[in-house]
């Protein structure tokens, strides 16, 4: 049995709360993860477009 077992149960919340911090903090990163591959996408693009002018021109 974990020495922390128990501890959301001394509150009597089961650990709602740990899970919805937890939950929170998953969503927030999700958030990062997503707007970071958008803007990685965008950036490959734009080196592409520069590549391709750079080597026609």
């Amino acid at each position: 049995m974990s020495e922390y077992e128990h501890t959301g149960l001394i509150r009597r919340d089961g650990g709602r709360i740990l899970r919805a911090i937890l939950d929170r903090i998953r969503n927030a990163w999700t958030r990062l993860m997503v707007a970071l591959a958008g803007w990685a996408i965008e950036h490959v693009r734009r080196i592409e477009v520069g590549r391709a002018g750079c080597e026609s021109g």
